[in-house]
């Protein structure tokens, strides 16, 4: 049999690199490769249009299997199993036990209680909060309430029922020098949070399983970093635990099976597959400095949650879409749990509705797709495994940036951490106000007839600043690439609750493929500001169209024709209607210098920036 497969490959005789380029420049015509077939991400790296064997052969954990150290392909041997968690939000304890019963028996392994501020929390609060829970089975976390008196009480608890300390899996969020980047400020001082830290480790020595210590990466993504970027201050700020906690006298390998990396996940589908396999390669081997007596203390442990910064108000069932290809990405990254949020969690309280999508789309993927099954899926895969190189050697050269400027603390507070990812954000946020990263729905194919009716508070489109006062240093702010476009449409929504919805008005003329293609463009460009758009067959005439915009009422008239048209058409156009409403062109006229001399001021194209072009139209319109 393998005689026969060997004789029908001889038939193909194999294809160097050199004849790929070859043919590649030769269908190119002349064409720049770099431009036009080489993708440069946020991140820097060259993603290139095809990669063979030959890529991986500098690659040296390629030998290692699942399992074993670098952990590069899973910390899991035989399988990609992960725990599908989900949020409840704590107010009444027997309600959110409740509630937490009801999300087991649907399939979730694993709860995270998520407290707005609570204080101190008893033995008797778990009692009902925990009713009928059986903790040797499922994971429980616990977010946002004092976790050292959570820590104690859980203990506490644990004892109190006679169970399996080894068995039990849980963790708080106890993270300081993360929440220190947000905040800007100890409340009592960088020694009492060190101190607890190790409370914390010492306190829960016997629940081996319960992690302490936790890495909020995930606050670097949603502020508006790169994939790199928020992996080297995840893996920075990690190393900054231990260094602390060991130069205290603790053993690293306690503090580094303590610790949980809660990491975001982007809609950069391979990037993030890649970013996961990178990170567990990293932090092995920056654990493996501090001299741990076991590999295993070099197994990360790995929280994917979909992040927050390409989720949308507008369009909301978009973001199920964009929530299911990251949870994609973390399950195929080798997460040893996952959140999927809510298609509405960013502007307001989850429905059941919602909440059974996001468990669902997990549930879909493990025990529909089979995606558990396997371990490391993305092994072997030419792009995948020279994606997880290349943000593997981005980010270690960041790291070590934060590290030669003193550490983690050190660097946010010499601004530097605050300063990259602030420059960042600013790149991403010109991308999607130009349109080189679209947000469907928002700054790209709106849906034309949605309005919002409700009302939403100002801080669904404004960042979110945790900065306390008397903050030592600059902080960073989650906030949302759409903002910017949906406070703008719902200035519109709310202006035409009194008031008619401005109108724009496409006046087609002239050839009949341009005038259609360039009414299409225009509708879409100003449907995103949440103005009412008209198109239209096609007229005869200037004066036959702007009569026909006068009796629609339209504000806005867009003239879409062709180039060579637009030298006639345009003026004749522009002079018919006499100031009497906004006039634009579709397009970006060879003859436009021409049409400027004319008066003729407004042009829209692909190349314009959307948010400041429609930022003022709208500031003429809404008055």
């Amino acid at each position: 049999m393998a005689e026969k497969y060997n004789k029908l490959f001889e038939e193909f005789p194999p294809v160097s690199t050199q004849q790929w380029m070859d043919k590649v420049t030769a269908d190119l015509k002349g064409a720049d490769f770099n431009r036009r077939l080489v993708w440069k991400t946020n991140e820097g790296i060259e993603v290139q249009p095809f990669y063979r064997d030959e890529d991986l052969e500098k690659l040296a954990y390629l030998n290692s299997l699942p399992g074993e150290f670098p952990f590069v392909r899973g910390t899991k041997k035989d399988n990609n199993e992960w725990l599908v968690r989900q949020n409840i939000q704590v107010k009444d304890f027997a309600e959110a036990n409740k509630k937490a019963l009801d999300y087991l028996m649907k399939g979730v392994d694993s709860l995270a209680f998520v407290f707005s501020g609570c204080g101190e929390l008893s033995v008797a609060d778990l009692s009902v909060l925990l009713k009928d829970i059986c903790l040797e089975a499922v994971e429980v976390n616990f977010v946002g309430c004092c976790s050292l008196k959570v820590t104690e009480a859980f203990v506490a608890f644990v004892k109190q029922g006679k169970l399996d300390p080894k068995k039990i899996r849980a963790s708080v969020e106890f993270d300081p020098f993360g929440k220190f980047a947000l905040t800007g400020k100890f409340s009592k001082g960088q020694d009492h949070v060190v101190e607890n830290a190790i409370k914390l480790i010492n306190t829960t020595a016997e629940l081996t399983k319960f992690k302490t210590i936790a890495v909020n990466g995930k606050n670097f993504g949603n502020a508006g970093s790169s994939i790199v970027q928020e992996l080297a201050y995840s893996l920075a700020l990690g190393a900054e635990y231990l260094t602390v906690l060991t130069e205290k006298g603790l053993d690293v390998d306690a503090v580094a099976k303590k610790m949980k990396f809660n990491l975001s996940i982007s809609a950069n589908y391979f990037l993030e597959i890649a970013k996961l396999r990178a990170a567990r390669l990293l932090w092995a081997q920056i654990v493996k400095a501090y001299d741990p007596k076991c590999e295993c203390a070099c197994k990360m442990t790995v929280h994917s949650e979909t992040g927050s910064w390409n989720k949308t108000v507008y369009d909301a069932y978009v973001n199920m879409l964009r929530t299911q290809t990251e949870a994609m990405s973390a399950a195929l990254g080798g997460a040893d749990s996952i959140t999927v949020l809510p298609f509405d969690a960013i502007y307001e309280e989850s429905t059941d509705f919602s909440d059974r999508i996001a468990r669902n789309q997990q549930l879909l993927l493990k025990e529909e797709s089979n995606f558990a099954k396997i371990a490391d899926p993305g092994a072997g895969s030419y792009y995948i495994e020279e994606l997880t190189a290349s943000i593997a050697d981005q980010t270690w050269k960041l790291f070590l940036e934060v590290q030669e400027k003193g550490g983690f603390l050190a660097a946010l507070r010499a601004g530097f951490i605050q300063g990259e990812i602030k420059k960042m954000a600013a790149k991403r946020d010109n991308n999607i106000a130009t349109r080189r990263e679209n947000l469907l729905g928002t700054n790209q194919f709106p849906n034309f007839t949605e309005k919002l009716d409700g009302a939403l508070c100002a801080s669904v489109f404004a960042p979110a600043d945790l900065t306390a006062e008397g903050a030592e240093i600059e902080t960073l702010k989650a906030y949302r690439g759409a903002q910017a476009f949906e406070a703008l449409r719902y200035k519109t929504d709310v202006y035409a609750k009194t008031n008619k919805r401005p109108l724009a008005f496409m006046l087609t003329i002239g050839n009949l493929s341009m005038r259609k293609a360039r009414a299409q463009f225009a509708c879409n460009f100003f449907a995103v500001a949440g103005f009412d758009v008209l198109d239209n067959n096609g007229f005869k005439t200037v004066e036959e169209g702007w009569k026909a915009a006068q009796k629609a009422g339209a504000q806005i008239v867009v003239i879409c024709s062709s180039d060579d048209e637009y030298a006639e058409l345009a003026p004749a156009a522009f002079e018919a209607i006499g100031g009497k409403a906004i006039f634009v062109v579709a397009g970006a006229p060879t003859c436009a210098d021409d049409l400027k001399a004319k008066g003729i001021a407004n042009f829209i194209s692909v190349k314009s920036n959307l948010l400041a072009e429609l930022s003022s139209y709208q500031n003429q319109l809404l008055k």
